[in-house]
C-alpha cells in the first residue's frame, strides 16, 4: 500500500481529496492545526496535530511517504488573513521542501490559485500569450485591491507567490502545480476540463474535480513539472 502525506487536508477541497485517496487504498498522514476540523476517521488515515511552520511536524508527516501533496494555501477569496498568508508561503513551503529531500521523496503536488498566481506574474511554458492577457486581473481591479489592502503588503504578497514557486520549480523534485480558477461548491458533472490558457480553459471548476483530477495525477504519474489547469 503507497503512503502519502497531504497537507491542508481539513480545508473543503482537501477533505474530497483525502477521501478519495483513502477509497482508492492509499495510507494517509495529514498535518492540520486542527483535528476537529478533519471529521474524517479511517484505519489508514493517520491525522497529524501541528503547523506545517514546525519543520518536526512536516518531518514526522513526510517520513515514510511516497508522494506530498499540498493544498496548503490560504485562499484569498475566502477572506483568509493575508499578513498569514505571506507567512504560510514563506515557511510552510522550505519546510516541506527540505524534509521531502532528507527522506528521499521525489513526488510532489501543489494546488494553488490560477487567477493570483497569474496576477503575481506566473505561468507555464504552454500557456498561450493572447489568452494570458485576458485571464490576468484588470489594471482597475489591481489598483482597488492595492488600495484595499494596503501597498507594501499587495508587494509582499506578489514576492512572497513568486519565490514559493521559485523554490518548487528550481527544486529536484518531480513536481506538479495544479492551477485551479474560481472555486465552486457545485457538484460535479462527471467530467472536467485540462489544458493551459488557450480558448478551452474554463473560468470555474467544482471542488470536487478538483479533488479527481489531483487523485489521476498521484495514480498515473502525470504532468511532471508542468502547470496544468483543471476546470468544470
Amino acid at each position: 500500500m503507497k503512503q502519502i502525506a497531504i497537507f491542508g487536508a481539513s480545508g473543503p477541497t482537501g477533505k474530497l481529496f483525502t477521501e478519495l485517496a483513502l477509497k482508492n487504498g492509499y495510507q494517509v498522514k495529514a498535518l492540520v492545526r486542527d483535528p476537529s476540523k478533519l471529521d474524517l476517521r479511517h484505519s489508514n488515515l493517520q491525522i497529524i496535530h501541528g503547523d506545517a511552520a514546525d519543520s518536526v511536524k512536516v518531518e514526522e508527516t513526510i517520513k515514510g511517504a511516497e508522494a506530498v501533496i499540498n493544498l496548503i494555501g490560504a485562499n484569498l477569496r475566502r477572506g483568509a488573513n493575508l499578513q498569514q498568508t505571506s507567512t504560510v508561503w514563506r515557511t510552510t513551503t522550505p519546510n516541506i521542501l527540505s524534509a521531502m529531500q532528507q527522506n528521499n521523496v521525489e513526488r510532489l503536488i501543489v494546488v494553488t490559485s490560477l487567477p493570483f498566481a497569474l496576477t503575481a506574474g506566473i505561468f507555464d511554458s504552454n500557456d498561450k500569450p493572447r489568452f494570458m492577457i485576458q485571464w490576468l486581473v484588470n489594471k482597475f481591479n489591481i489598483l482597488i485591491f492595492t488600495i484595499f489592502i494596503g501597498k507594501n503588503l499587495f508587494e509582499d504578497l506578489m514576492e512572497d507567490q513568486r519565490a514559493y514557486f521559485d523554490l518548487i520549480k528550481q527544486s529536484p523534485l518531480r513536481w506538479t502545480i495544479v492551477r485551479e480558477p474560481t472555486l465552486s461548491d457545485q457538484p460535479s458533472k462527471g467530467n472536467y476540463r485540462i489544458g493551459y490558457l488557450d480558448a478551452d480553459t474554463g473560468k470555474y471548476v467544482n471542488r470536487s474535480d478538483v479533488a479527481a483530477f489531483l487523485l489521476d495525477v498521484l495514480v498515473n504519474d502525470k504532468y511532471i513539472r508542468q502547470m496544468p489547469i483543471v476546470s468544470s
